[in-house]
């Protein structure tokens, strides 16, 4: 009896270490498998990256240059309404001229 539990112990001590081992092979695979395919795309992720990088950089440039040209609009936007009233004082002006002389 105590022969058969020391036995049966035995083997599920070694069922253990089996599973622990392919456990561990296991382990080591999918490292290796996910180093592998990190070496594989590393170059194409680079290359996204870098592309991303200067589309960004491009994006920033056209921003800016948006920028510049709502300003330079809104200049002149401005410069428009100063010269319309202008205009508009002008003719008020020339109108009480030619009220008054008339």
């Amino acid at each position: 009896m105590k022969e058969l539990l020391i036995n049966i112990i035995t083997k599920f001590i070694n069922y253990i270490k089996k599973i622990m081992k392919n456990t561990k092979n296991n382990m080591k695979f999918e490292e290796s498998k996910n180093e592998i395919i990190k070496i594989m795309y590393n170059p194409i992720i680079e290359k996204n990256e870098k592309e991303i990088d200067k589309l960004l950089a491009e994006l920033k440039g056209i921003k800016e240059q948006v920028y510049i040209v709502n300003k330079k609009n809104n200049m002149i936007k401005q410069e428009n309404m100063a010269y319309n009233k202008k205009i508009k004082a002008l003719n008020c002006f020339q109108q009480f001229l030619l009220d008054n002389h008339s």
